[in-house]
């Protein structure tokens, strides 16, 4: 429960105080599926999120190695398949898996807020845009202390639907809320478009890369 506490911060700091949370779990019990499964979550944020380049592919590999141990230790388990469906959303950007097996994680349990927060960015990548809000609706009704991730989504969403203005304001809130990765090439464009392109610049100076 401390390792998913610290996940839902959204930070860094917090991913890595989660993925230590989780390493300490399984110090004491290598069998413990729930901290393989956190552990997976918490390895691929890190590779999208956070991860210097060079790190990155050691994170996603990570990812995918914990998802896999938590399906051979349960495949029927709820968290396994939810660690499958990050390691689609999260490393490899799979959209249309990302989907099912968000599907099939709310088959074992509906009252979860992660799979429709996949569904919602799956759906944005694949220019589904209309069918975007109805799933972060249903996320946040089941956890309205999640905010970071639908205010993101809906940022993108604003900004790919040329809606700049709106889109500002709200990925401007998850730079507050989170650490400035989170949206930083996001909320650059929503500048740009917007025509604040001094402060667009200001922004992708300092991205990696």
């Amino acid at each position: 429960m401390r390792g998913r506490w610290h996940l839902y911060r959204y930070t860094q700091k917090g991913t890595l105080a989660a993925v230590a949370a989780f390493e300490e779990a399984l110090r004491r019990d290598p069998n413990d599926v729930l901290a393989h499964a956190g552990l997976a979550l918490a390895s691929a944020q890190m590779h999208l999120r956070f991860a210097r380049e060079a790190e990155a592919k050691r994170w996603g590999e990570r990812a995918k190695q914990e998802a896999h141990r938590t399906l051979e230790l349960d495949p029927n388990l709820v968290e396994a398949h939810l660690a499958l469906a990050a390691i689609y959303r999260h490393t490899e950007f799979d959209w249309e898996r990302t989907i099912e097996e968000s599907r099939r994680t709310l088959d074992l349990n509906p009252n979860l807020d992660l799979p429709h927060f996949y569904r919602a960015v799956a759906f944005y990548h694949l220019g589904l845009l209309e069918l975007v809000d109805r799933e972060l609706q249903a996320g946040i009704a089941i956890n309205p202390a999640n905010q970071v991730e639908p205010l993101r989504t809906r940022g993108v969403t604003a900004l790919l639907s040329g809606r700049y203005a709106e889109a500002v304001p709200l990925l401007e809130e998850v730079e507050r809320l989170s650490d400035r990765p989170l949206s930083d090439s996001w909320l650059a464009q929503a500048y740009y478009y917007s025509g604040e392109r001094a402060r667009a610049e200001r922004i992708l100076v300092l991205l990696p890369g």
